[in-house]
C-alpha cells in the first residue's frame, strides 16, 4: 500500500488525439481477380454500412453481392444475392431498415427480367421468406433509385421498358413496408404518364415531409436531355405533374452522388448541368405540390458536366460540392432563401485537380468525382478524386459550420492502397462520421472495393499523430527512447524502451504519470487506436507488460477522471526478470494515464531502459502464467475492494462481540 500521497490532479484533460481515418488504412470489403464495381451503399443505422458490388467474371457476365461492414471496420458478412447472368450490368439500390438491417432492390436490364426486393439482417441473411416481386415483368428495368420511406420501409422508382419491344419510357414507383408487403397497386404507380418510344429514364427520389419528389431524365444521345418532375403523396397518388424542369447532361444513377435532395419542411432541390460545353450547374427549389421553381441558382461552371454532388445540410438548405472549370474543388452551403453561407470562406476552393487529367479519363464515372455529406454540427465532409499524382487517389476534406477547415491538415488520403482509387460513394453514419466506399484497381472498374470511416478533428489537435511534445501535466514523466537497439532484455521490435523521470511524491514515495497518447509513434509499441483516437472502436482487451522495472516500483492505470482501472501484477519470468502486467477492458471514450510509484523518496530518475509490450485483440485475452490481473473494468479497484472486505469483516466481528456482551 502507498504510505504517502502522490499528487495527481482531480481530473486531467482528455488526452486522446483524433484521427480523420477511423478505420486505419481502410477496409478491404471484397477482392477479386475479375473487375468489379460499387453499385450502392447505405448506413446500417449505426456507424457501419452495407455495400452492393457487382463482379464481372467474364465479358458481358455479371453477378451481385451484398456486404456488411460493422462499426469497428470488420467485414461482418457477405452474400451473393444474384448469381452470374449474361448481362452487361445490374440496377441495384440498398437502403437502411429497422434493427440494423437493410432492404435491397435489384434487377438485370434483360428483357423479361424481374425487379425484386429483399430485406437482409446484419449477417446478410434474408429476413422475408421470399423476395418481393416489385412490379410485373417488363422489357428490362433501368435507372433504379430507392429511398427510405421514414417508417422502416422503402420507396422505389424505376424505368420500365415496353414488355413487347423492350423500348419505351414509363417511370414506375412502388412502396414496400418493413414486412415486405406492397403498399401501392401491384403494378406500381405510373408517374411519367403514357409510354414514350425509345426512352431510358434515369429517376431519382427524395422524401420532403409527407410528399415524395420524383425527378427523371430521359437521356438523348444527341445533346442535353429533358428533365421532368412529379409529386406523390405517401399513399401513391400523383398530386402534381408531370412537369418540365429543364434540360441536362447524362444524369446517371448507378450509385452516383445525389442530384435531388429535400427540405424536410416540404420542398425539394434539383441540381443539373444544362450545357455540355460551359457546363454551369443549376439548382432549383420546388415547393411541395408545385411544378414551378421557387427560385433558381446558377452556381458554378464545371470541369465536366457531372462533376458535382448535392446533399441536404440538415437545416432546410443544401450543400453543393463541385469541381469547377479551372479544376478547383469547392463546397458551398445555401439556405432555403437562396443565400450562400460559404462563398467567401476556405470552402470555396480548398483543393485543385488538373482538368486535363480529368478530360483524358472518359471511361471513368465522372459522376463520382466529388461527393459530399453533412456533419451533425452543420459542417460538411467532401471526398474527391485527386488526379495530381500518377495514380488517382480518393481524398477527403472536412469543414465546420463556418466553412473553414475543421482540423489542421484538412485534406487527407482516404485509403492506403496502391491502385487507382475512383468512383467513391459516401453515406452519412452515426457519431458525426461519414463512410466512404470506393473501387480500386488498375482498370476502369477496379478489382477491390474499399471502405473508410471519416471523422473530423479539432483544429488544435494533429489528426492521428503523436502529441509532441507531451502535454505539460503535474507529475508528468518525460519519455526518452534509448538509442541502443535493445532496452533491457526486451528487444526492439516488438518491445519498446522508455526512461522514466519521477517528479513528485512524499513520505517515502516518488511517483509520476504518463499519458498513454505520449507513447504513440514509439518504436515497437503498437497501441490500439482507441487509446488515442476519438470514435475508434476499442478492442475487447488490452494487456501492457513491463520488464526492467525496479522490484519496489508499482504501476497503476487511471482514467483522466482519476478513476483507477487496474493495478499491475508481478509475474515470474523464465529468464529471471520481473514482469509487471496490466490487463483491462479499454473504452474508446476514455483517456488513460499510467501512474508509476516507487518506494523511495530519494529516487528521482529510473535511468533504465524499460521494456514495454502492448497486446490487444478480440474475444478473451490469452492466459498468462501468473497471478490473476482482474477484469480491468473502469472503476474496479481490487486493492480497495480487499481492504473494504477486511474492514467489513472486522466491523462484523465487533458487532457480534457487542451483542454477546
Amino acid at each position: 500500500m502507498v504510505s504517502g500521497p502522490v499528487f495527481i490532479p482531480d481530473k486531467f484533460p482528455d488526452l486522446r488525439t483524433c484521427a480523420r481515418n477511423r478505420w486505419s488504412n481502410g477496409v478491404d470489403v471484397v477482392q477479386a481477380m475479375s473487375s468489379m464495381r460499387v453499385l450502392s451503399a447505405c448506413s446500417d443505422g449505426g456507424d457501419g454500412c452495407y455495400v452492393i458490388s457487382s463482379r464481372f467474371p467474364q465479358t458481358s457476365v455479371a453477378d451481385l453481392w451484398l456486404h456488411h461492414v460493422s462499426g469497428s471496420g470488420q467485414v461482418q458478412a457477405s452474400v451473393q444475392i444474384q448469381p452470374a447472368l449474361v448481362v452487361s450490368y445490374f440496377s441495384a439500390a440498398v437502403v437502411p431498415a429497422p434493427a440494423g438491417s437493410c432492404i435491397v432492390a435489384f434487377a438485370p436490364p434483360a428483357f423479361g427480367a424481374a425487379l425484386l426486393a429483399q430485406r437482409y439482417d446484419a449477417l446478410c441473411a434474408p429476413v422475408w421468406a421470399q423476395p418481393v416481386r416489385v412490379v410485373p415483368s417488363a422489357g428490362g428495368f433501368t435507372g433504379l433509385d430507392a429511398i427510405s420511406d421514414g417508417a422502416g420501409g422503402v420507396i422505389l422508382a424505376v424505368n420500365s421498358a415496353s414488355p413487347t419491344g423492350g423500348g419505351g419510357l414509363q417511370v414506375l414507383a412502388q412502396r414496400i413496408d418493413a414486412s415486405g408487403a406492397l403498399q401501392w397497386s401491384a403494378g406500381g404507380v405510373a408517374v411519367s404518364g403514357p409510354r414514350a418510344p425509345g426512352g431510358r429514364a434515369q429517376p431519382a427520389l427524395t422524401l420532403a415531409g409527407n410528399r415524395i419528389g420524383v425527378v427523371w431524365m430521359d437521356p438523348s444521345p444527341y445533346g442535353p436531355s429533358p428533365i421532368t418532375g412529379a409529386w406523390l403523396d405517401l399513399s401513391g397518388n400523383v398530386t402534381t405533374g408531370p412537369f418540365a424542369i429543364g434540360v441536362g447532361v447524362d444524369w446517371r444513377h448507378d450509385a452516383a452522388p445525389r442530384r435531388l435532395v429535400a427540405d424536410p419542411a416540404g420542398a425539394m432541390y434539383v441540381a443539373f448541368s444544362p450545357d455540355p460545353v460551359t457546363a454551369p450547374v443549376q439548382v432549383m427549389r420546388f415547393e411541395a405540390d408545385t411544378g414551378v421553381p421557387a427560385w433558381t441558382r446558377v452556381a458554378v461552371a464545371l470541369s465536366h458536366p457531372m462533376a458535382y454532388s448535392i446533399a441536404a445540410d440538415g437545416a432546410g438548405g443544401f450543400l453543393l460540392a463541385a469541381v469547377d472549370a479551372g479544376g478547383a474543388v469547392s463546397v458551398d452551403r445555401v439556405d432555403a432563401t437562396n443565400i450562400s453561407h460559404w462563398r467567401y470562406t476556405a470552402a470555396r476552393a480548398f483543393a485543385t485537380v488538373p482538368v486535363a487529367a480529368l478530360a483524358s479519363q472518359p471511361l471513368f464515372n465522372h459522376a463520382r468525382l466529388v461527393t459530399v455529406t453533412a456533419r451533425d454540427s452543420g459542417g460538411a465532409m467532401v471526398t474527391f478524386e485527386d488526379h495530381n499524382g500518377t495514380t488517382p487517389r480518393v481524398m477527403s476534406w472536412c469543414c465546420n459550420e463556418k466553412g473553414v477547415p475543421a482540423t489542421s491538415g484538412a485534406i487527407v488520403a482516404v485509403g492506403g492502397g496502391m491502385g487507382r482509387q475512383s468512383a467513391a460513394v459516401a453515406v452519412r453514419s452515426a457519431n458525426d462520421t461519414t463512410v466512404v466506399v470506393w473501387q480500386e484497381g488498375s482498370g476502369a472498374n477496379g478489382t477491390l472495393v474499399g471502405a473508410q470511416k471519416l471523422g473530423c478533428c479539432p483544429p488544435d489537435v494533429p489528426p492521428g499523430r503523436l502529441l509532441v511534445p507531451p502535454l505539460r501535466l503535474p507529475c508528468a514523466i518525460p519519455i526518452d527512447f534509448p538509442l541502443q537497439p535493445f532496452g533491457g532484455k526486451f528487444p526492439l521490435p516488438p518491445f519498446g524502451g522508455l526512461r522514466l523521470l519521477l517528479t513528485c511524491g512524499s513520505r517515502g514515495w516518488r511517483g509520476g504519470v504518463l499519458p498513454l497518447p505520449s507513447l504513440y509513434g514509439a518504436p515497437g509499441i503498437d497501441l490500439p487506436g482507441s487509446f488515442g483516437v476519438r470514435g475508434v472502436p476499442a478492442p475487447d482487451w488490452t494487456r501492457m507488460t513491463f520488464r526492467g522495472l525496479p522490484p519496489d516500483l508499482r504501476i497503476e492505470l487511471h482514467t483522466h477522471k482519476r478513476e483507477r482501472v487496474a493495478v499491475a501484477e508481478a509475474l515470474p519470468d523464465v529468464e529471471g526478470d520481473l514482469l509487471q502486467s496490466l490487463t483491462f477492458v479499454p473504452s474508446a471514450r476514455t483517456s488513460y494515464l499510467l501512474v508509476f510509484l516507487v518506494r523511495s523518496k530519494n529516487v528521482d530518475v529510473i535511468d533504465l531502459p524499460i521494456g514495454v509490450q502492448v497486446e490487444h485483440g478480440l474475444g478473451k485475452p490469452p492466459r498468462l502464467d501468473g497471478p490473476d490481473v482482474g477484469d480491468g473494468k473502469a472503476g474496479r479497484d481490487k486493492v480497495a475492494t480487499k481492504k473494504k472486505a477486511a474492514n467489513d469483516e472486522k466491523a462484523g466481528k465487533g458487532k457480534a462481540g457487542r451483542k454477546k456482551s
